[in-house]
């Protein structure tokens, strides 16, 4: 069992290296890629951490009217 599996990856990997020949296209001329540019990123406004009573006031404005139909439905 091991001498076959060891006889297809040689057929396989002989096959590979023909097509690889028949495709070759040349060598790459690496003086024609760009230089690559360090990334700068975009300036960004500070983040302001104290939004506590923004935060407060968007629940109560889900949780009042999601009460009032609570309320009702229990009528």
């Amino acid at each position: 069992m091991q001498l076959m599996i060891l006889r297809m990856w040689v057929t396989v990997r002989g096959n590979a290296k023909e097509r690889m020949n028949e495709f070759y296209v040349g060598e790459l001329d690496t003086s024609t890629i760009p230089v690559k540019q360090k990334f700068t990123p975009p300036n960004q406004p500070h983040y302001n951490q104290d939004k506590t009573s923004e935060f407060i006031i968007k629940l109560l404005q889900f949780l009042v009217p999601l009460a009032f139909v609570g309320l009702d439905l229990e009528e």
